[in-house]
């Protein structure tokens, strides 16, 4: 896991990146790209390995993405906070 990160030149200074934040960002992602083409999530299911909807809900996280956009105007202040 460690070696695939430095391939991918993924900075882990001060980071704790672990699969599961992997796979929910995946799957997250996916599952909005699968949306915005108007194509079933049944694709998504057999890419993750899920056989319910449910376990592929526990993997999902779309609140984050309008969290953050709601944020955006506050980008400058925000990243102020960590100076």
């Amino acid at each position: 896991f460690k070696d695939g990160l430095k391939r991918a030149q993924i900075n882990m200074e001060n980071r704790r990146i672990s699969m599961r934040n992997l796979r929910t960002t995946y799957n997250t992602r996916m599952r909005q790209m699968l949306l915005a083409n108007a194509m079933s999530e049944d694709v998504l299911r057999f890419f993750i390995g899920h056989r319910s909807v449910q376990m592929t809900d526990r993997y999902d996280s779309p609140e984050l993405a309008s969290k953050l956009k709601s944020m955006q105007s506050f980008g400058k202040e925000i990243d102020r906070l960590w100076d």
